[in-house]
Parts: structure tokens; C-alpha cells; sequence
């Protein structure tokens, strides 16, 4: 006898229950990769990081053919380096690249990010 919560070898794992049931695999975390966006910001305008930022959330809200797992995470402002960086989550460079043209940036870079669990 399979131990319990496991099927047998050579049987569906469906239970039967709608929560459970197997099939296609829907979209993850897994799916996604960080992304880091750096454009160039004078301090003179540094006050518009808000305003940038909402600009960015916008383009991916509004973009009718964008993944539903495009995510504005976060904008930071460096002013020694005259620098903003904005961190999106998307499924591939392109469509981060694509989040930028959307929002009406110029881009200096866009570079894939590795992340930790902690």
C-alpha cells in the first residue's frame, strides 16, 4: 500500500477535488526573473521618482498584450551617481525592456538581477 498522501505507481494523482486536480501548471514565481532598469537622474529632479515610478506601474497596467506577471517591485534614487534604478519582475529581458519603452524612459541599462531567499 502507497504511503498515504501518495498515489500508487501508475495512477492519476487526481483525487477528484476541484482544489487538486491535475493539469496544466498555472503560472509561478518560477516564471519570473528581477530585472534592474538604470536611467539617469539629475538631483535637480529627484522630486519626480514618485512620479516616475507611478509612470512605470502605469505602463505595465495599461499594456494590452503584457504578461499578468510583469510587477513594478521597487525605485530607488542615488544622487551621488545622478542614477535611478527601478526593479521589475517579468519573464524575460525583453518584456522588462519593453516596461521601459512603455513608461517613457531612456534606459541606460536594463540587466537581469540574481536575488536571495533572505
Amino acid at each position: 500500500m502507497p504511503a498515504q498522501g501518495r498515489a500508487a505507481p501508475g495512477r492519476d494523482k487526481d483525487c477528484g477535488s476541484p482544489h487538486f486536480r491535475a493539469g496544466p501548471r498555472p503560472p509561478s514565481v518560477d516564471d519570473v526573473a528581477t530585472f534592474v532598469i538604470e536611467t539617469y537622474l539629475s538631483r535637480l529632479r529627484a522630486g519626480e521618482l514618485d512620479a516616475i515610478a507611478a509612470s512605470i506601474r502605469a505602463a505595465i497596467d495599461s499594456a494590452p498584450d503584457a504578461p499578468e506577471r510583469v510587477r513594478h517591485v521597487r525605485s530607488f534614487f542615488v544622487p551621488d551617481d545622478e542614477s535611478c534604478f527601478h526593479v521589475i519582475e517579468a519573464p524575460s529581458l525583453e518584456v522588462a525592456v519593453e516596461a521601459a519603452r512603455r513608461a517613457g524612459l531612456s534606459a541606460d541599462r536594463v540587466v537581469k538581477a540574481e536575488t536571495t531567499a533572505g
